[in-house]
């Protein structure tokens, strides 16, 4: 068997087993958060100068991004989130002398 037929074969495989894991119905376990580290540009507050044209000079820096993960329990495929929403909050009530 030549290495070539090999991995057409173990692509094989892995199709299967990608499109089994697409027929999961996940069972998903608890949510962790789990920030990463990117980079974001910002603008320096400096210009360079290119014939008539002022280009601003900008710069990167690192920054914690957020996340969230949630894991299947049943094909282990993760997935990850940095979207949130706003939660409503049970209501409270407070005295109102009238």
């Amino acid at each position: 068997m030549t290495i070539q037929s090999e991995i057409e074969a173990l692509e094989l495989q892995l199709a299967a087993l990608r499109a089994q894991q697409a027929r999961c119905q996940h069972d998903w376990g608890p949510v962790a958060y789990t920030p990463y580290s990117g980079t974001e540009s910002y603008h320096t507050g400096r210009y360079e100068t290119h014939g008539v044209h002022f280009d601003p000079v900008m710069a990167r820096r690192e920054v914690m991004k957020p996340r969230w993960t949630r894991t299947c329990r049943k094909c282990g495929l993760p997935q990850h989130t940095e979207r949130q929403r706003e939660v409503a909050q049970p209501k409270q009530y407070e005295a109102d002398f009238r």
